[in-house]
């Protein structure tokens, strides 16, 4: 087998079950001779060799043999007489082309006609990827619609001399063992040093699914107009131009500045290579730098040489890449987004009838995999976004879809002199919305405090705080608070200090941190389960002045701070001689404003020392505005206290 060939074979093994298949269909209307179709279909499958591949372990070594005796034919199923034979058909190919596929056994290409209506069928195919790859899958369709054609019209098909998989596997350890492809690795080498993790919309990563959620549109008129008046006036590709607005993109929606994006390329440098079948696609980074001060123009150039240089030395294979860069090939399965130039022609002719060619599949998509079909023949171009589904529900990538195309058409109108970072990534209702969650009129400033007494007024015997069979009222928990607050406010506590709050998840945690911001403090809420030397440096960085904590826990907390242990007898009895009635900022050690801090909380430290982020009053106030109106929260919502109390998740 070739290089290409292992590569796909490993990868099939590291996916398990999920098929790395080519499936794709043309949309008839008309009579199609299935007959003769099948003929056709068999003499492709001979002169390409690929049609009839199958696997054989050899002591241990893989090798391709073509046998066509284990052709099949063409499968014929009739669909009109589901309820809706068009859905039916589909759901069909869907599973069909996500069945799990024994190498070594299983036929490797099948071929079928679905017929959706009497004059409307479906003509599918699915190979294994390491048969045959996307180039070759379309090559060897439109031979087979040539000797289709030309059997229609009773002439004889133009010859085509194409290479064999044995010639083929020739011309790639030629390749691999000669001077090109120690420059194409020094190149390669040179080019990814330093290469960065790859960019994700999702910001993480999932398993991979079979199969891809899909957001699909074509370019409105004026904006396909644009695209092919920037190519003309760059003297440029569709390529480099749907690239650099894809990095754009890339880099105002996540806020990096190194964008790297996977580009699958055919990988056939010679004309022998592009008229015959066999599996040599590869896939190859393409990296851009995306400074504060890039234009539009400068970016174009960036990607035009990056793409030159890269289909110069396309044949140095993904695994190499990854091979010499210490990655593991497996788990960085692409280099970041995948952007696909699909070939122009999608329309097949067989004999009178015109098809459309559906691609429904390319392989597995592990993130993002965006799709642009050229214009031809009057259509505009189309753009899909293929995606996995573990990563990005439908609403989200629709979404993000729509937000491209809408960036693309900013990118495309403004000037080459204009800089990607002044591009506009929010569209004129999201801006709207921004604003208005900006501290306008629609939100007054207010004070947590405030927040907490018009939450106590609702119903002052509706349960606020329940644990198991323990309950606390709005009420309860308003005076018992309250009552703490002047507690804290005797210990000098006030407006800017900050409180730390040693408990867990327990209405005793509820209780000091409604008390600590009734004082104008800032509560710094600290998971006692943590590792000491967490909790000593969140401690010493707050500065804070007092701690709330109670029995269970005071002999394991850092001693410099003074703790206040709230649930002994003798604590409970100084609580309940306090006044309970309302606390302003008479009250106060200072007075309370909006721009004061209401709360204190630090990161993981996963990257480094934990950092203290401050959180204001007014800050504070426009979250819980947004959530009251996104949840729609009334006194009978219930919220679960799930995370720690050290997470933000928890305020």
């Amino acid at each position: 087998m070739s290089a290409a060939q292992q590569g796909i074979w490993f990868a099939q093994q590291l996916a398990g079950e999920l098929p790395i298949t080519i499936a794709q269909y043309v949309e008839v209307f008309g009579e199609l001779d299935i007959n003769l179709l099948e003929a056709a279909s068999r003499t492709a499958a001979r002169e390409f060799g690929s049609g009839f591949l199958r696997l054989v372990d050899h002591d241990g070594e893989l090798y391709q043999l073509v046998d066509d005796s284990s052709d099949g034919g063409i499968l014929r199923i009739d669909f009109r007489a589901e309820d809706d034979p068009r859905v039916a058909a589909q759901q069909w190919m869907r599973r069909e082309f996500s069945t799990p596929i024994d190498l070594l056994h299983d036929a490797l290409a099948l071929s079928s006609v679905l017929r959706v209506g009497d004059r409307h069928c479906y003509w599918y195919s699915r190979i294994h990827h390491i048969a045959l790859d996307g180039y070759g899958a379309m090559t060897l369709m439109q031979r087979i619609a040539e000797l289709y054609s030309a059997s229609v019209a009773g002439v004889d098909a133009p010859p085509l001399r194409v290479l064999d998989p044995a010639q083929i596997v020739e011309i790639d350890s030629a390749y691999r063992n000669s001077d090109r492809f120690e420059a194409d690795r020094r190149y390669w080498a040179e080019r990814t040093s330093g290469l960065p993790e790859p960019t994700r919309l999702a910001g993480r990563s999932a398993p991979i699914d079979a199969h891809p959620r899909v957001a699909s549109a074509a370019l409105a008129h004026d904006v396909a107009a644009m695209l092919d008046s920037v190519v003309a006036k760059h003297n440029s590709s569709a390529a480099p131009v749907v690239v650099a607005a894809l990095a754009a993109f890339l880099s105002r929606m996540t806020g990096r500045s190194d964008i790297v994006l996977s580009l699958p390329v055919s990988a056939r440098t010679t004309a022998p290579l592009r008229r015959s079948g066999g599996m040599v696609a590869n896939v190859v980074p393409v990296q851009l730098e995306m400074g504060a001060d890039v234009t539009i123009g400068a970016l174009l150039k960036s990607a035009q040489l990056e793409l030159t240089g890269a289909l110069r030395r396309q044949r140095y294979r993904r695994e190499d890449i990854c091979r010499d860069l210490g990655r593991d090939s497996s788990r960085n399965r692409s280099f970041g987004p995948t952007l696909n130039i699909m070939p122009a022609g999608r329309e097949i002719r067989l004999g009178p009838h015109l098809g459309r060619l559906h691609v429904l599949t390319s392989g597995l998509v592990d993130d993002l995999f965006v799709n642009i079909y050229p214009s031809v023949s009057g259509t505009t171009t189309h753009i899909d976004f293929q995606a996995n589904p573990n990563l990005y529900d439908e609403d989200d990538l629709d979404r993000h879809h729509h937000r491209f195309l809408s960036f693309l058409d900013r990118f495309l109108s403004a000037d080459a002199g204009s800089r990607v970072g002044d591009l506009d990534i929010l569209d004129t209702d999201e801006r709207r919305q921004l604003l208005d969650r900006t501290g306008g009129p629609a939100q007054p400033a207010t004070t947590l405090p405030q927040l907490l007494a018009t939450a106590a007024a609702h119903d002052r015997t509706t349960p606020a705080v329940t644990d198991g069979d323990h309950h606390l009222s709005y009420e309860q928990l308003d005076t018992t608070s309250t009552q703490l607050a002047r507690i804290l406010i005797t210990e000098g506590i006030g407006p800017e200090d900050t409180v730390a709050i040693a408990l867990p998840r327990s209405p005793n945690a509820v209780l000091a941190i409604w008390a600590t911001t009734k004082t104008g403090a800032a509560f710094l809420p600290i998971d006692p389960n943590h590792p000491n030397d967490r909790i000593t440096h969140m401690l010493s960085d707050s500065r804070a002045a007092l701690g709330l904590t109670t029995t269970q826990h005071a002999t394991t907390l850092p001693a410099p701070l003074p703790w206040l242990i709230i649930d002994t007898p003798d604590f409970e009895t100084r609580c309940n001689t306090m006044d309970s009635r309302p606390i302003t900022d008479t009250d106060r050690i200072r007075p309370l404003h909006t721009t004061n801090t209401a709360y204190l909380l630090y990161t993981s430290g996963s990257t480094g020392t934990p950092k203290g982020v401050a959180v204001t009053h007014q800050g504070l106030a426009n979250l819980a505005a947004e959530q009251r109106e996104r949840f729609t929260t009334t006194p009978d919502s219930r919220t679960l206290a799930v995370a720690s109390p050290s997470f933000d998740a928890s305020v």
